[in-house]
């Protein structure tokens, strides 16, 4: 026979398996539910992010963005090279342009320098002769009445100022002359020196005998 206390534990024994069971069937529902949210709230994001999109895809179907292929400006790579080739050329160009004015100004100094010496130069010349009185420049041998006239232009009127002439004084002279050379090839120096100590050469006394027609004296103008 079932006892009562075996009833007892009977009912006890199923309060239990029924508080298990509950326990277990609220912790799926629970679990149900939170699963539920979730796929929801991952759909409306889901669904926030499409429609984002799409207006996003809206706007730049209408403003076309700056970056897009069809609005920014190319550049082939020919014309690359051709440009980094013409800059280079530029570059050299204005350097062989800075080179040759460097030159030039150069050249332009040099110039200004040798004429400075030349100047440098000048043997002593007079504005006019002394005592109004020239000499007879034509009794040098080499001097005719042309180159007379020429050296009187200079400031050359007596024997004494070509016996004193320098080297450089010479190059002086020759440079305003058109016969380079010609002072030493025929001696004026040395013709000049006698004649400013009032000797007489063998040409001299042609002249001063009139034997010589390219010449007369410069005192009969």
């Amino acid at each position: 026979m079932v006892t009562a206390l075996q009833i007892g534990l009977l009912l006890v024994l199923i309060a239990l398996i029924g508080i298990i069971l509950g326990y277990l069937f609220g912790k799926l529902s629970c679990k149900k539910q939170t699963n539920e949210l979730y796929f929801k709230k991952n759909d409306y994001c889901e669904n926030q992010s499409l429609s984002s999109l799409e207006n996003s895809f809206d706007i730049n179907d209408e403003k076309p963005s700056i970056l897009s292929s069809e609005n920014v400006a190319t550049v082939p790579e020919n014309n690359i090279d051709t440009f980094s080739d013409t800059k280079d050329e530029s570059f050299i160009e204005n350097n062989e342009i800075q080179g040759i004015s460097t030159q030039v100004a150069k050249d332009n100094s040099k110039d200004v320098v040798s004429q400075q010496n030349k100047e440098d130069n000048k043997p002593n010349l007079l504005t006019t002769p002394r005592n109004n009185k020239a000499d007879n420049l034509c009794r040098i041998k080499g001097i005719g009445f042309v180159i007379e006239e020429k050296l009187h232009n200079l400031g050359v009127f007596h024997f004494d100022q070509i016996a004193a002439w320098t080297e450089e004084e010479i190059a002086w002279i020759d440079s305003h002359l058109a016969f380079s050379g010609r002072i030493k090839r025929e001696d004026w120096i040395g013709q000049a020196k006698k004649l400013a100590l009032g000797e007489d050469t063998e040409f001299s006394n042609k002249v001063d005998k009139g034997a010589v027609p390219t010449s007369r004296k410069s005192t009969d103008k």
